[in-house]
């Protein structure tokens, strides 16, 4: 992290970042974006989310082929209790599109 340009926002991959950290079973989804959040901010600073939104995608391929071992797409609040393994929720785009807002909701 020390060979980090000075910049005054830095671009991250959404998908990037919701690897990167740990989860704990029985932590809340609030505070699992809370600690993406501070993570965020603590190495980057000022930070835009980029990402795959609607339409076609260079990833298109690998998400096709990952799909055939695609777990639940889970409807949580910032209240319900993470349970279940990290990969599986991250299975689904859905699922880390509604974390990614989560955090974002954390950082403003």
């Amino acid at each position: 992290m020390n060979s980090l340009p000075e910049t005054d926002c830095y671009v991250l991959y959404s998908g990037s970042l919701l690897h990167r950290l740990p989860r704990k079973i029985g932590d809340s989804y609030g505070v699992i974006a809370e600690c993406y959040a501070d993570f965020t901010v603590r190495h980057y600073g000022g930070v835009k989310f980029d990402g795959y939104g609607e339409g076609p995608s260079i990833k298109d391929n690998t998400h096709q082929r990952r799909g055939k071992s695609m777990h639940p797409v889970v409807s949580f609040t910032v209240e319900t209790e993470f349970s279940g393994k990290k990969d599986d929720f991250l299975s689904r785009d859905e699922n880390k599109a509604d974390m990614i807002a989560l955090i974002i909701t954390a950082l403003y």
